[in-house]
């Protein structure tokens, strides 16, 4: 599975990058894997940095728009989460075809975001993926 981090300050700042993407290590699964060697449940790993993640806040601040795309040449399902001023992260989960891309908004937003994500062609065996690279956890 692959993790990213990003911030986007408030419109007042600049964008900064804060985390470098990591690649975690895959059970039975190699990092230099593709589409094309997906395994029995259809799970593979991604390269690196083959999701394109972005951050905006609102016109009048008030609402923080986090967006992904999938660049990775194959369907993904990928996790991802905006922070929020001492709250729990606002966080989704949604699988994504190549080339297609998702948009996860949240008030009372800090402008940090993140997202993992793991290939994984056949929709029904998302959650075999996920857990087959171990889960996810918020907050790593």
């Amino acid at each position: 599975m692959v993790k990213a981090e990003r911030e986007t300050r408030h419109p007042a700042c600049t964008t900064r990058f804060l985390g470098a993407v990591t690649i975690a290590s895959l059970m039975a699964l190699s990092t230099q894997a593709g589409a094309t060697d997906a395994d029995e449940d259809g799970c593979y790993a991604t390269p690196s940095g083959c999701v394109d993640m972005t951050g905006n806040w609102s016109s009048n601040g008030d609402r923080f728009t986090s967006r992904y795309e999938n660049n990775c040449g194959g369907r993904i399902v990928i996790n991802h989460c905006n922070y929020r001023s001492g709250k729990s992260p606002d966080c989704g989960q949604n699988g994504l075809r190549a080339g297609r891309s998702t948009s996860w908004s949240t008030y009372e937003a800090t402008g940090k975001y993140e997202a993992e994500w793991i290939g994984s062609l056949q929709a029904g065996n998302d959650w075999v993926c996920v857990n087959k690279s171990g889960g996810w956890d918020v907050g790593n």
